[in-house]
């Protein structure tokens, strides 16, 4: 383990969070080119923002563990590191430890151990992930295939956090984020008796039957799919959205004010993506749901729209195009191509769209409400 964040709170629920990013592997054929930058790239932006937005958690956050695994770095050689530009915002070192089995086990005991009851948890976990007919999410760790003969004993079995954690340390909330594809494999389907992946959190049956809240845990695509990423590295494309949705609009007005829950961060992803950039995305939930779980709150929210047509060239080939609000005040006009996309505020509120067209007007309704909106105007 290594903490890279540690503060004093006063007395009350605190956050403490876990964030490992995988994007080498130096145990499995390099033919397969199996390294991943964007693994690396996408843990340190979730480390960046949980840091800057410390003090907008529900629950203060307390602590950040962090294991990383950079394709660039050769570690015969020297050791992985958070970017000193992260490393400014507050972190107390740069250097992290490695996500080998060993060392994620250890993580999550101390994740446990300085968990109190009431607190909340954060984990976030990137890298290759491959499920077995169990279906269950199984995320790859470094070292997977060092054990000659027994290729997929170092993967971690998130779905099983995602059972036990809450009742492990009688948490508050437990948030559990999975970027990583669920790519069904025979060698894991063939195994007699399946493959269960290492389960570093257990509960006995009293505690499990007892605990009061479920997670919110969420891969980043179905069972049998793949998840994605720019090839160059970068943020990897659901880890774009969650951050956009955490950070934004997956937000209801809660004890007077914008909270981002459960029930948003559930429906909103997928549709966030398409408003931002036309990427689809398919989450799935782990286990059943907390909904009603609150996570941070947002001093200013804003709703990703994005407006398209049908057929797709009549926008590009408009004179004009505006949003119009209740007030018949011209909001947003549009930049004349074939995407519009802008902002509004977060609460429900329909508008008009208005179209100029050469010889007519188009005017159809818009219904605006968060987490995002996608629409098509149909000529």
């Amino acid at each position: 383990m290594t903490i890279v964040f540690d503060r004093a709170l006063p007395a009350g629920p605190r956050t403490h969070a876990l964030v490992i990013g995988c994007g080498r592997f130096p145990w499995i054929d390099a033919n397969l080119q199996p390294d991943r930058q964007s693994c690396f790239d996408s843990a340190v932006e979730v480390v960046s923002f949980l840091v800057e937005r410390a003090d907008d958690l529900i629950a203060p956050l307390a602590t950040i563990d962090c294991l990383l695994a950079n394709p660039s770095v050769d570690p015969a050689h020297e050791r992985d590191q958070l970017p000193g530009s992260v490393v400014e915002l507050g972190l107390l070192t740069e250097e992290v430890e490695r996500p080998l089995a060993r060392n994620v086990e250890d993580a999550f005991h101390a994740l446990r151990d300085r968990c109190d009851p009431g607190d909340s948890i954060f984990v976030y976990l990137t890298s290759h992930g491959v499920a077995g007919r169990d279906e269950r999410g199984l995320l790859v760790l470094e070292d997977a295939n060092s054990r000659p003969g027994d290729m997929w004993a170092q993967v971690l079995n998130v779905k099983s956090l995602a059972q036990y954690l809450p009742g492990s340390i009688q948490a508050s909330s437990v948030w559990i984020f999975m970027d990583a594809c669920q790519e069904v494999l025979e060698d894991i389907v063939n195994q007699v008796g399946g493959n269960a992946g290492m389960e570093p959190i257990k509960v006995n049956i009293v505690d499990y039957a007892r605990q009061p809240v479920t997670a919110v845990a969420l891969a980043a695509v179905h069972l049998g799919g793949e998840a994605y990423a720019p090839a160059a590295g970068g943020v990897a494309y659901f880890t774009q959205a969650l951050l956009e949705g955490l950070g934004s609009c997956c937000v209801e007005w809660r004890e007077r004010e914008w909270r981002v829950t459960g029930q948003k961060v559930l429906f909103g992803l997928e549709r966030i993506a398409r408003a931002l950039d036309g990427r689809k995305i398919t989450p799935q939930a782990l286990v059943g749901f907390n909904m009603d779980s609150h996570l941070l709150r947002v001093r200013d929210p804003s709703i990703p729209v994005h407006i398209a047509s049908r057929p797709e060239a009549m926008l590009a080939s408009a004179d004009a195009a505006c949003l119009v609000d209740g007030d018949f005040n011209e909001c947003f006009s549009k930049i004349m191509d074939q995407d519009w996309r802008f902002r509004v505020p977060p609460r429900p509120s329909e508008y008009r769209i208005r179209i100029q067209l050469p010889g007519s007007t188009l005017e159809e309704s818009l219904f605006v409400e968060a987490p995002a909106v996608n629409h098509e105007v149909v000529g």
